[in-house]
């Protein structure tokens, strides 16, 4: 069966939410199931063919298309199957997400694969805040899984993360890992003030620069063996070119924090040289 394609006619007056717009569930729905799944237009429930045009059904391949950057929770807690979103996406795209792989071809929203546990969020634009971070109210940011971001993220990206690979090509914002319990962010460009804040264990990777807080200490500067495992998967498996790009060539100062907290978690800067 071909894929889904949804085609949104206008672009929504209010935040739509559309969290029902999951490729695992579209692959046992006929056109005209999915057509009237209900979707939130402020507080008025609508159905998803009121303002998307649905062709297609039964399949677990799904396209998304037109001015999209106002619809939220596309593709949230989606467990299989592939969604892409060919312009931009609201927040929580990728929200809870279990399994499945979803790429949004534009910029997305705050709170992008928010809690994820699984699968693989490419975002090819940038991202907002809170990326793969916790959802309001929650205790845990992502458990697992990969985020590729192709731009910079907000602040707050990979907030009291506990599993999971977080990849940013561009720079970071502010507050970057904070509150981290484990899991692991690298990023190829700069990260912003407050990066680790509240570390307790994990590990944040900088290949730009950075400025860390006084509860950080110098420990030593040599080369990660398993660093050099996770930037050629980053380059061969989802096609980083960063990760090849003098990144991993040199070694890294290596910090350990927070010890306002446990510190027991690292922070590796990227050098060309020793010294």
């Amino acid at each position: 069966m071909s894929a889904v394609t949804l085609t949104l006619r206008t672009p929504p007056e209010l935040v739509l939410d559309a969290g029902c717009v999951r490729p695992d569930a579209f692959a046992f729905l006929a056109e005209a199931d999915i057509a009237r799944l209900r979707v939130w237009h402020g507080h008025d429930a609508l159905r998803l063919g009121d303002l998307f045009d649905v062709r297609g059904g039964r399949s677990g391949e799904v396209r998304v298309s037109g001015d999209t950057f106002r619809v939220n929770r596309l593709g949230a807690r989606m467990a299989g199957g592939s969604l892409v979103i060919e312009g931009g996406a609201g927040a929580h795209v990728g929200g809870e997400m279990t399994g499945g792989t979803l790429c949004v071809e534009g910029d997305a929203g705050d709170w992008a694969g928010a809690a994820m546990t699984g699968g693989l969020l490419e975002l090819r634009g940038r991202a907002g805040a809170h990326l793969g971070g916790a959802c309001p109210g929650s205790a845990r940011g992502m458990t697992g899984g990969t985020l590729v971001v192709r731009g910079g993220a907000g602040d707050f990206a990979g907030e009291r993360m506990r599993r999971g690979l977080i990849a940013v090509e561009g720079d970071l914002g502010d507050c970057a890992g904070a509150g981290m319990i484990a899991g692991t962010i690298v990023a190829f460009g700069a990260a912003g003030r407050r990066a680790g804040l509240g570390l307790k264990r994990g590990t944040l990777v900088v290949h730009g620069s950075v400025r860390l807080l006084p509860t950080f200490r110098y420990a030593c500067t040599y080369v990660p063996p398993v660093l050099a495992l996770y930037l050629r998967a980053l380059r061969e498996q989802y096609g980083v070119e960063r990760a090849a790009d003098g990144a991993g060539t040199g070694v890294y100062h290596r910090y350990t924090g927070d010890y306002a907290e446990l510190g027991k978690g690292e922070v590796l800067v990227w050098a060309d040289s020793p010294s």
